[in-house]
């Protein structure tokens, strides 16, 4: 982790623990972090601004999962690390309730507390990275004028971008109750039902030109490509990518050998 000063918010019940935790803190190897206290039965709105703090240490004797939930619905999103008692219950109703990590008091060391910190705060840098990218990619595939879906390994759809709404004439949530069977053109059902079983076989991507037909029954080329999504190892969904054609197609695809199309 970065050395950035880290922001660390305390919430406790008593004094006398509030200085034990501060006399651990104050022994990490974190040299540059800021510590504010604040009492458990005095919480507001105001003082637990979301943008205020890193992490959050919570250190209560009194119904955490509660007071879990009311430092959520004052806003706080920073990662929260309970302290527990060794009660195998409490630790997980605390995990179910929000909780980052929890942390044994009897057991509590300026080790662990740094390792948990330290943890906790890079696992939430993550995640928002992540989030970031996906809507920066999400935002590529809705203005993307190629059409881009998901289908479940038997062709039905699952999701679709704008430039597929309008392609094909449906709206996502319509799509959710349709095959490709019900877009592709009838007599190039089979052909696409066969490269799409030879896709599951080789692991392969695949690639044709076929004919659609949108929800108003006009016919339209298109080149589609399918590849596997995969997780765990194994294949969960398909992603395609349609683009219409540039050129026009045969009205029907006698001769069309599927191994032509696998790439």
């Amino acid at each position: 982790m970065d050395q950035a000063t880290i922001r660390i918010l305390l919430i406790y019940d008593r004094a006398d623990r509030q200085h034990e935790i501060e006399s651990i803190l104050n022994g990490m190897d974190i040299e540059q972090f800021d510590l504010a206290f604040m009492c458990s039965q005095q919480l507001c709105h105001d003082s637990l601004k979301t943008s205020l703090y890193d992490v959050c240490l919570v250190d209560s004797d009194g119904e955490t999962n509660s007071l879990l939930a009311q430092i959520r619905r004052l806003g706080l999103t920073a990662p929260i690390i309970m302290f527990t008692n060794d009660s195998g219950s409490e630790i997980l109703a605390a995990l179910h309730h929000g909780a980052s990590d929890c942390l044994i008091k009897d057991q509590l060391t300026t080790a662990n507390l740094e390792e948990s910190i330290c943890a906790v705060i890079d696992q939430r840098r993550n995640l928002e990275s992540q989030a970031e990218y996906e809507r920066f990619y999400l935002g590529l595939l809705e203005n993307t004028s190629d059409v881009i879906y998901t289908q479940d390994l038997e062709g039905n759809y699952r999701s679709i971008n704008r430039a597929g709404e309008i392609l094909f004439g449906y709206s996502p949530e319509e799509l959710t109750f349709m095959s490709f069977q019900q877009i592709v053109a009838p007599e190039y059902a089979d052909a696409v039902k066969r490269s799409l079983k030879s896709m599951l076989e080789s692991r392969q991507p695949i690639s044709n030109k076929v004919v659609i037909m949108n929800r108003e029954g006009d016919r339209v080329s298109v080149h589609m490509r399918h590849h596997l999504i995969y997780r765990d190892g194994q294949p969960v969904a398909i992603q395609g990518v349609v683009r219409e054609a540039d050129a026009g197609l045969s009205q029907h695809p006698d001769g069309w050998d599927v191994k032509e199309v696998c790439h």
